[in-house]
């Protein structure tokens, strides 16, 4: 079986080399993104089979992202994870069809459940 295709996009790097070794070390293909228009690029030339997006990035935020993904990707489960806890923007994203929500701080392991969460056939929300 081959391993699942995970993209991190966030703009915080130390976080994203974390997370990338930590997911490698679970298993999965991991890619990496910085901002939002760099995500949408490795969405494209990657074709991951699970996003990871940050709400707040430079040049595209995670909403706009999002949006983006759902409409042209519909298939790509995108979990979000995020330091935003407010009601109002969990809500947003769940309206835009986020398939899961995370807020920070966040261990791997609750990571690796969102992924395996989200991956499950059925489980998660697409348009």
């Amino acid at each position: 079986m081959l391993a699942k295709k995970v993209l991190i996009a966030d703009d915080e790097r130390d976080f994203v080399t974390f997370l990338s070794v930590a997911l490698k070390r679970e298993g999965f293909d991991v890619f990496t993104a910085f901002d939002g228009i760099e995500a949408k690029e490795r969405i494209e030339e990657d074709s991951p089979d699970i996003v990871i997006l940050d709400l707040i990035m430079p040049h595209l935020n995670g909403w706009e992202v999002l949006k983006w993904i759902k409409e042209k990707e519909r298939r790509i489960p995108v979990i979000i994870l995020s330091a935003k806890d407010d009601f109002d923007d969990i809500k947003n994203t769940y309206n835009l069809n986020a398939d899961y929500y995370m807020t920070k701080p966040v261990s791997v392991r609750d990571i690796v459940k969102g992924i395996n969460t989200v991956s499950a056939p059925g489980t998660f929300r697409s348009l």
